[in-house]
């Protein structure tokens, strides 16, 4: 473990292995910890995690016996951790309950906190110290290093940087100093409480060799007995990374990167290419909205990709909240059309932008059918600058939302 031990194991492969729970976590109380637990956890250690022609199954095909499958829990995911480099291709995962692939970004992880630190004042000078764990940590002076606080289901984490001054590796001192607004960061008031069990991330790591996801089958269709608010997300990527030639189907989201849970913009340039995603039916009453990708990266090229719509409520095909994204000739289609108001909770939206996604973002030459908007912002009457070219639009109540565009 630690940041000094990345990539030792140079590479791990798993080739052909069946990784299977029929009867899921097997607990009814997993959701304490979101879901039922990973199969398969990678830490940097891990230079190259090779995944081959596996299959991997979060629960069986019946659930409905609660002495066997007591809640319905199904495990969390089939790979999830940091290895430097992830490569998962021509693999079968079925039936998890939070993120079947997450390569989490925490490849520049190097301690957490052991006692509590107070943030000082933003003056670059006045020194705060915390314990760390007993773990060997290459601190240095003048490193840049992010101390985050995990959120949950119903907040947000939080992300504070600052400056170590010095770090005594016998007690485990590390002492830091906080510039605020002039690392770029924007830090949590002075005073404030950083608790106990912070994770600590050296903010620059060395570019790797992209993570590739390729020619797998992520199904997310949910089994009988199994708890009907499992949440799956297909592919999360918080690493730059190749994602291409999948098909996802029957996932709440299919492919995905966290804006909140990294310490530092990680999957920078994510490239989505030439994937299937047929999200999850929404004839059911869902409390969130179903999307075929959603992600924060920044200069993600989302482009020939295909989403099919069992249902056109609450929905959304796919939505950038990061900046500078390209959307380019992605075909979404409705089978089942409905129809809702502009203003709508249960509308349906083809191509999104978020109030987030600042920068340049283009949408072009896009093929839409079915939906209540088929461009525009993510959230009704909204404003957010974007450009659209050459949209094809085929029986959307509106083509183009108007507002937020920019003309040629």
């Amino acid at each position: 473990n630690g940041y000094s031990r990345r990539g030792h194991l140079k590479k791990l492969g798993f080739y052909h292995c069946n990784l299977l729970n029929p009867f899921g976590s097997n607990t009814i109380n997993g959701g304490s910890a979101w879901g039922g637990g990973q199969q398969t956890y990678l830490s940097q250690w891990i230079g190259t995690a090779t995944y081959d022609g596996c299959l991997f199954e979060g629960g069986g095909e019946d659930m409905t016996d609660q002495a066997l499958s007591p809640g319905g829990r199904l495990k969390d995911a089939a790979v999830i951790g940091a290895p430097v480099r992830l490569i998962f291709k021509h693999n079968t995962v079925r039936r998890m309950g939070v993120e079947a692939v997450f390569h989490t970004g925490r490849q520049n992880w190097i301690s957490q906190t052991n006692t509590d630190l107070v943030i000082p004042p933003e003056d670059g000078s006045t020194v705060a110290t915390v314990e760390l764990i007993n773990i060997t940590a290459p601190f240095e002076v003048g490193q840049k290093i992010m101390f985050r606080t995990a959120g949950g289901p119903s907040y947000n984490g939080a992300n504070n940087l600052f400056e170590v001054v010095a770090y005594d590796a016998s007690t485990r001192i590390l002492s830091v100093v906080n510039h605020g607004g002039d690392l770029g960061a924007s830090n949590q008031p002075s005073g404030t409480v950083i608790p106990r069990n912070a994770s600590l991330f050296i903010v620059m790591i060395p570019v790797t060799e992209l993570t590739l996801i390729e020619n797998n089958v992520i199904e997310g269709d949910l089994p009988p007995g199994a708890d009907r608010n499992a949440y799956m997300s297909g592919i999360v990527m918080q690493t730059p990374a190749v994602i291409k030639n999948n098909h996802i189907k029957g996932c709440a989201i299919g492919i995905m990167s966290y804006g909140d849970y990294a310490p530092y913009v990680a999957a920078t340039g994510l490239l989505v290419d030439s994937n299937v995603i047929e999200l999850r039916d929404t004839h059911e009453s869902f409390y969130f909205v179903v999307m075929g990708v959603r992600s924060w990266a920044p200069k993600q090229v989302l482009r020939n990709n295909l989403v099919v719509v069992p249902y056109s409520q609450k929905v959304v095909g796919m939505v950038t909240y990061g900046p500078d994204a390209l959307f380019e000739n992605n075909h979404l289609v409705v089978q089942q059309v409905v129809r809702h108001g502009y203003t709508s909770s249960a509308r349906s939206l083809g191509i999104g932008i978020g109030n987030t996604a600042t920068g340049y973002t283009l949408m072009r030459d896009n093929h839409t059918y079915g939906f209540d908007v088929g461009v525009g912002p993510s959230s009704h009457s909204q404003s957010i600058p974007h450009h659209v070219i050459n949209h094809h639009s085929v029986n959307d109540t509106l083509a183009i939302d108007p507002r937020g565009v920019i003309a040629p």
